[in-house]
């Protein structure tokens, strides 16, 4: 089998749904977003997306974490509103003329005891073979310690980035990047200097269940020490997605170690 370095493409949930409105899925920019991958024309993509304001409003609504034993029927009730957003996601990937294939991220993955994630890649490394661009999402996932619990979508797409081998992960966002103290964007970031500090955009009136973006950088620590670049940019802006995908100069944050 031939050995790929995939880029792996987070697709936030800020991008794909208003996180401010249960249910608001945002189609003409998944439909834009979907043109530029269909532009860059490689195959060897991976696609990870977040919950926005479907899998984070449901994990509040329905406290799928603050219970000691979820009921197994919110559960799947979670996970059948997070397909139906992914099926959105792969129909205007198809249409573009990108073989989107959802791999769903629950039959692959389970929690350990300890909490950490157990992903089998087999099934995505054989897709980027046959020339698919796997699909995948944050979800809901079963455990051992227990019974449901949740891996997000950039745990996600981090642990790909690293067991793939990825050339680099991109992090859409509905921000130029990552802002700084004085509202600037911020060109680069180390994260192995403190960034506590770092300004972030208020998200009041927004659905997280993940943890927002001191959760996003300590996910990403493993992969920029491993020396894969990682980018954070908004695909709402013209050309900046595809720049990035094409190994362009772009708009956007650049993330090192």
């Amino acid at each position: 089998m031939v050995q790929l370095r995939p880029i792996v493409l987070k697709l936030g949930g800020s991008v794909i749904t208003d996180k401010t409105v249960p249910f608001k899925i945002r189609d003409e920019v998944i439909a834009e977003i979907a043109v530029e991958i269909s532009k860059v024309g490689r195959s060897d993509l991976v696609i990870v997306h977040g919950g926005g304001s479907v899998g984070h409003y449901l994990a509040n609504k329905l406290n799928i974490l603050g219970v000691k034993d979820p009921r197994p029927l919110d559960a799947s009730y979670i996970l059948l509103e997070m397909d139906k957003l992914t099926a959105r996601i792969a129909s205007h990937l198809v249409e573009k003329g990108v073989p989107a294939l959802t791999v769903p991220t629950h039959a692959v993955s389970k929690a350990g005891e300890d909490g950490s994630v157990e992903i089998d890649e087999s099934v995505v490394r054989l897709a980027l073979s046959l020339g698919y661009t796997p699909l995948m999402k944050g979800d809901v996932i079963l455990g051992k310690k227990r019974p449901v619990d949740i891996v997000s979508g950039d745990k996600l797409a981090s642990r790909l980035a690293l067991s793939l081998g990825a050339e680099r992960l991109v992090m859409c966002m509905d921000q130029d990047g990552i802002i700084g103290p004085d509202s600037k964007l911020l060109v680069r970031v180390k994260l192995s200097e403190p960034y506590d500090q770092l300004l972030w955009p208020s998200e009041e009136g927004r659905m997280d269940v993940t943890g927002g973006l001191g959760a996003k950088l300590k996910e990403l620590e493993p992969v920029v020490r491993a020396g894969t670049p990682v980018a954070f940019l908004s695909p709402l802006r013209a050309n900046r997605l595809l720049n990035a995908l094409s190994g362009k100069p772009f708009r956007g944050t650049e993330v090192v170690w």
